[in-house]
């Protein structure tokens, strides 16, 4: 079975939610090496820029993506793929 298929298929059974953020402004991606990464290699920063105009995403940005899944307001919504990415799968 494909991964797609695994996520369609739990999905139907447990009406599980997933969230997918793109590039988060943590650590992870702020450091000297990834900087002289991207620096070394421009065409990468072209790759993780968002069409909206926000800079990177924020943890927060994330965080209240899933309050809003797992609260009272998401009560409803059940087998969601949800884009926290500020439209960069649009791309």
């Amino acid at each position: 079975m494909s991964p797609w298929g695994l996520v369609l298929s739990g999905v139907a059974e447990l009406g599980r939610l997933t969230v997918h953020p793109g590039g988060v402004a943590t650590p992870m991606l702020e450091n000297e090496p990834a900087a002289q990464c991207l620096a070394e290699f421009p065409e990468g920063s072209s790759a993780l820029e968002n069409l909206l105009p926000v800079p990177m995403i924020e943890a927060a940005d994330v965080t209240e993506a899933m309050v809003y899944l797992c609260g009272q307001s998401g009560r409803c919504i059940t087998g969601i793929s949800l884009p926290v990415d500020a439209a960069y799968t649009v791309k």
